[in-house]
């Protein structure tokens, strides 16, 4: 697969959602700070991945 041609649909809320969730959610577990790091990296699935665990990747 060429690195230049990635393209995966995506609903961009749901996106977002999943990554200021957590990021609320650790702002108030804790009173002292600290700092977060989200990290996005390529992966390679296996072609039946959407079959196995669709439901697991709509929530």
């Amino acid at each position: 697969m060429n690195d230049d041609n990635i393209c995966i649909e995506v609903d961009p809320a749901r996106v977002v959602q999943r990554i200021v969730d957590p990021v609320n959610n650790s702002r108030h577990a804790t009173t002292l700070g600290g700092k977060m790091v989200v990290r996005c990296e390529r992966d390679e699935l296996e072609s039946n991945h959407v079959t196995k665990h669709g439901d697991e990747l709509l929530h």
